[in-house]
């Protein structure tokens, strides 16, 4: 969150700046997508967390000291730094193909390993495996993982090209793009 004179905003990493507007003293809601935000407090009155409610969902965002949000800011700079070394060189990540490969053997029994994914995206697989599982299956056995390039698009994508039954199946793997404000409050999200 962040302030500028008397308006507020909000951004997600890898996201734009929003405005957000006040509900109550604790609810503020955006204009531009169906969402909500909502802050805890401590007994003093201090902000200790923040929830977003969007698509049905809640996710929460415990608040960042000043060291922590310095440390994640310092770390997404540094990401966003390879990126662009990356996208110069045409390389892709370390461990990008062998991610790939596993993933496609874990849809193929229908056991992604839920644990190395963010709880959001642990939700849509989930909730979409009957529908992977059987794609991957009509698919056939993965023949080759191909590197294709790393696009300049934001979030930054690196495309690799996998050779199953059907050939020219596209994978994406995102990164997400440095949050920048002034005046800040930052969360990181829980779980």
């Amino acid at each position: 969150m962040s302030r500028v004179k008397d308006r507020f905003y909000t951004q997600l990493t890898g996201q734009p700046k929003l405005e957000v507007f006040a509900e109550s003293e604790r609810k503020f809601f955006l204009k531009v997508v169906d969402a909500q935000l909502a802050f805890d407090v401590d007994p003093q009155g201090a902000t200790t967390e923040v929830t977003l409610h969007q698509n049905g969902r809640d996710v929460v965002g415990k608040r960042l000291s000043e060291a922590e949000a310095k440390r994640a800011m310092d770390d997404i700079e540094a990401h966003d730094v390879d990126v662009a070394k990356r996208f110069k060189e045409q390389t892709q990540s370390p461990g990008t193909e062998a991610a790939v490969r596993r993933t496609i053997q874990e849809l193929q029994v229908g056991e992604p390993k839920y644990d190395l994914m963010s709880a959001q995206l642990a939700a849509v697989a989930r909730q979409q495996l009957p529908q992977l599982k059987a794609t991957i299956a009509e698919l056939g056995a993965l023949q080759s993982v191909t590197f294709k390039g790393v696009e300049s698009t934001a979030p930054t994508f690196t495309k690799l090209s996998s050779s199953m039954a059907r050939p020219n199946v596209e994978s994406c793997s995102a990164r997400t793009a440095k949050l920048k404000a002034s005046d800040s409050v930052h969360y990181s999200q829980s779980g």
